[in-house]
């Protein structure tokens, strides 16, 4: 799979270190579809430690190569990305589906202007309802509301 070779190939370029555990929880993620939670991982891969999985997913996201998806909840979910892509998240039933378009170049620029920060990167996640979602539950429409 592209996205598990090209993990692979930028983490040790970074310089990490890629044990057998790792590469096992790279594989299983490229696997992935739709959105996971730690809990699910260390629930399929038994013979992996709890706290390989969850620094493996912490250096993966730091990295920009997983998305983490916050809930209103608290908790979060992950979806393998490439850096720089960002997430549309359904509230309803978590459906994930990434996106390149970003124009916030210029916001971003005047943002550190304006703070007086360097800013080496963003992530954008947008929610709201999925086509299906809306479809099967139409009262469940919201008006938008942006800010």
């Amino acid at each position: 799979m592209a996205w598990e070779h090209d993990v692979l190939r930028s983490l040790n370029e970074q310089g990490c270190r890629m044990t057998g555990p790792r590469r096992l929880i790279v594989r299983t993620i490229a696997s992935r579809r739709e959105p996971f939670t730690a809990e699910q991982l260390v629930a399929e891969l038994p013979d992996v430690g709890r706290a390989t999985i969850y620094r493996t997913l912490d250096m993966l996201a730091a990295s920009h190569w997983l998305a983490r998806i916050h809930h209103d909840e608290g908790d979060h979910a992950y979806l393998p990305a490439h850096p720089h892509q960002h997430q549309l998240v359904c509230t309803r039933c978590g459906t994930a589906v990434a996106f390149n378009t970003c124009d916030l170049d210029g916001i971003l620029s005047q943002l550190g202007k304006s703070t007086g920060f360097v800013i080496h990167g963003h992530a954008l996640e947008a929610f709201g309802l999925c086509g299906q979602c809306q479809h099967n539950r139409p009262e469940l429409r919201l008006t938008p509301r942006l800010g």
